[in-house]
């Protein structure tokens, strides 16, 4: 099963904006949280299990509950990172290990920093709900982690946050007829390399997602008894009934029909 599909939960024991002075040092002790840290800049080396790990600005930590954790920063070069320590629950079991690389190299790309000051922010503040905003917002950076770890080592963020867009762009007009030259000048792609870039960075065709978003949809949809099938498929951006019934029952197993009032 893909990792980022599994259904899990955090909770968040402690979190620094941490600018080392020289001096500073974790001595060696086992850790009963998971430990995630993203060093911004500077060096530090962090020994896991006895093994060494030296560090610079955009390598990723993770040391997972129950290792033997110790840690020191360059005295000439002081480590300012992001560091979580958290609890973690999979499907509802206690998780002791996340599927990441103990060490392993991001970028700096925007949106990861702005989801690390906003939590800083609400971390400091500490007001009424802060907590399930602080597990919401740390599970969309574990998401994040284990999107990027997954792809092929010449991932790019921008790459990917681009492909990201192309979806959204496509979940917020499935049901009209999508143009590919329109959408590739939308996001400065030439109409001919669309279709491999999109592939390349989401697994899938570009029309096997269309249609995986308007299927999605129409089973929503069948399934509130809220139209007919000829309806869910118009609805959903198909011209015709017999092709949506062949698509629909292609990705779901099951004809459209079988779907109808199921949630009612």
């Amino acid at each position: 099963m893909d990792a980022a599909s599994c259904n899990y939960h955090v909770s968040v024991d402690y979190f620094i904006d941490r600018q080392c002075t020289p001096s500073w040092c974790i001595t060696q002790n086992a850790i009963s949280f998971h430990d995630l840290t993203w060093v911004l800049s500077g060096e530090s080396t962090y020994f896991i299990d006895g093994v060494p790990y030296h560090l610079t600005g955009g390598d990723v930590v993770y040391i997972p509950k129950g290792s033997m954790r110790e840690a020191f920063t360059s005295v000439q070069n002081p480590m300012h990172c992001y560091a979580f320590n958290f609890q973690c629950r999979i499907d509802g079991t206690d998780c002791r290990k996340l599927p990441f690389p103990l060490k392993f190299k991001v970028e700096f790309p925007s949106s990861l920093l702005d989801l690390y000051r906003h939590f800083n922010k609400i971390w400091l503040e500490r007001s009424p709900g802060y907590t399930l905003e602080a597990s919401a917002i740390l599970m969309l950076i574990i998401y994040r982690y284990l999107r990027m770890v997954q792809c092929s080592p010449g991932f790019s963020s921008y790459r990917d946050m681009r492909t990201e867009s192309i979806k959204e762009y496509i979940a917020n007009h499935f049901d009209a007829k999508i143009d590919m030259k329109l959408l590739a000048g939308l996001y400065n792609l030439h109409p001919a390399y669309l279709g491999a870039y999109f592939k390349k960075n989401a697994g899938i065709s570009i029309h096997e997602y269309i249609n995986k978003i308007r299927i999605q949809k129409a089973e929503d949809l069948l399934a509130m008894g809220e139209c007919t099938v000829s309806e869910a498929a118009v609805r959903c951006g198909f011209e015709d009934i017999f092709y949506f019934s062949k698509v629909f029952s292609k990705i779901k197993g099951r004809p459209p029909s079988s779907v109808l009032n199921s949630r009612l």
